[in-house]
């Protein structure tokens, strides 16, 4: 018996001769994986950067990076995404920051808070050696949280988001005394608007107490209690009006004048005198000031330069850098910028033509330069005391090795291990070699029997043929 089939679904097997419809293709699921990392994202939690997908940082994101590495330091920041930057191997976020835990940032983007600070977003096997002053590695980090964020997070803001300026409380009153039917006048005190007087009242209170807390506090950090605060100064307070000025305007317009006044052939003499065949002048610069020359000097122009520009051969310097930098290295960044380069630039360039007493003299003097970018004059005077220590325990026969550890200047050899964890893994293979010594001395000898007893039978055969030889020579002797 032949076994009956259903007939397959024809053209017409739905009536009217109509096409079989098509069964619906099911949706594309996205890997569970990929969901676990938006369920966590959209919940606050932390998650790795690297892996993020790049619609979740989109323009306008309020992010918080909570792990992430600045110069080598663990260091957390906060701020709003502007945009994102792709390269062919690596993924940038352009970030205006809020807040960050990290002293060292603080003191960076406080003098440049009109600039976007960059946050490369790191994959497990990067490096990190790219650095900068606005530059920081992001391993992990999550979504802000609209309301009760960390404190850390806002340390950046100029103030707080709920204070108004005074055009606004003035809008509003005029708006209150407009809807009262009530024209406001210039000068006419405005009683019916008494609560915003009020409002004023409370607020420069707030202001008051707010400078008084300011004094305070910069009493305290010069009292000498907080010198590691007191340390780290403001940049404006050392380099304003300099080459070095933190702000870029100020710089670009020294640096324009010192190239004008290095393009001059001539200096402008308010007057010279010659007495009996010797010289001296003086020199007037454009803002007045006069400086004398010695008698038989001449004024080099890079000296002219240093006096009447400070700062614009220190820049020039760190713009040259830069762009060996660029070249070597390939790192990038801006050209005019006051960010450390010199210690990275000598480890990258100087370090291989440079050796021995040399070496470390450049190696001393690119730190202490770093030290001076990084606002911090009394550490950059350490770092130059101390070498001049070293220098003079040489010169009195001190050995270079010990000299050496005088100095501030990190070592030129760097090693993952650490020194405690090397002295620690030498101290086991001492004991495991003195267990290993001990019991091979304890076993028994060659032969069953210890060393010394058979050395002591060969030495009491060796007398005893001794004394043989003895008493024959005695009989000889008779017999003679």
């Amino acid at each position: 018996m032949a076994v009956m089939r259903r007939p397959a679904a024809g053209p017409g097997a739905h009536g009217g001769g109509a096409p079989a419809p098509r069964r619906p293709r099911r949706g594309l699921h996205r890997p569970a994986a990929c969901s676990d990392v938006a369920e966590a994202w959209e919940a606050g939690e932390e998650v790795p950067l690297s892996g993020l997908p790049l619609d979740f940082v989109k323009p306008g994101l309020f992010l918080v990076v909570t792990e992430g590495e600045y110069f080598g330091a663990a260091a957390k920041v906060a701020g709003k995404v502007q945009r994102v930057e792709l390269e062919p191997e690596a993924t940038f976020l352009m970030m205006k920051l809020t807040g960050t835990n990290n002293e060292e940032i603080l003191k960076a983007y406080t003098g440049a808070m009109e600039k976007a600070f960059k946050v490369h977003l790191c994959p497990p096997d990067c490096g990190r050696v790219e650095v900068g002053a606005l530059f920081l590695h992001g391993m992990k980090g999550r979504k802000g949280l609209p309301v009760g964020e960390e404190a850390w997070t806002s340390n950046l803001e100029t103030g707080p988001a709920a204070e108004e300026d005074e055009l606004a409380i003035l809008r509003k009153r005029k708006a209150g005394l407009e809807a009262r039917g009530v024209q406001p006048q210039v000068g006419e005190g405005c009683q019916a608007g008494a609560s915003p007087e009020k409002g004023d009242v409370e607020e420069s209170k707030k202001k008051k107490k707010k400078k008084k807390k300011e004094r305070e506090k910069e009493d305290k950090l010069h009292s000498g209690r907080q010198p590691a605060k007191a340390g780290q100064k403001e940049a404006s307070q050392l380099f304003a009006g300099t080459a070095l000025d933190p702000k870029e305007r100020v710089r670009k317009r020294v640096l324009r004048k010192a190239q004008r006044f290095a393009a001059r052939k001539k200096y402008k003499r308010s007057s010279s005198s010659d007495t009996s065949g010797s010289s001296s002048s003086s020199v007037t610069t454009d803002d007045g000031v006069n400086i004398v020359e010695g008698v038989f000097t001449e004024e080099t122009k890079t000296k002219a330069v240093a006096e009447r520009f400070p700062g614009a051969l220190a820049m020039e310097t760190l713009m040259s850098m830069r762009r060996s930098l660029l070249t070597t290295a390939g790192e990038e960044g801006e050209e005019q910028s006051t960010r450390p380069v010199a210690l990275l630039y000598f480890r990258n360039t100087l370090a291989r033509r440079a050796g021995g007493a040399q070496g470390r003299e450049l190696l001393n003097l690119a730190t202490a330069v770093d030290a001076l970018l990084k606002s911090k004059p009394a550490h950059a005077l350490d770092i130059l005391c101390q070498r001049m220590k070293a220098q003079e325990a040489v010169l009195n026969g001190t050995n270079w090795a010990v000299a050496q550890r005088v100095e501030l200047a990190s070592a030129d050899s760097t090693a993952l291990i650490a020194r405690g964890e090397l002295a620690s893994a030498q101290k086991e293979n001492y004991l495991d070699s003195r267990a290993r010594w001990q019991t091979q001395a304890t076993g028994p000898g060659k032969g069953g029997a210890p060393k010394g007893k058979g050395k002591t039978k060969e030495s009491s055969g060796k007398d005893d043929k001794k004394d043989e030889k003895g008493k024959d020579r005695g009989k000889g002797g008779e017999r003679r």
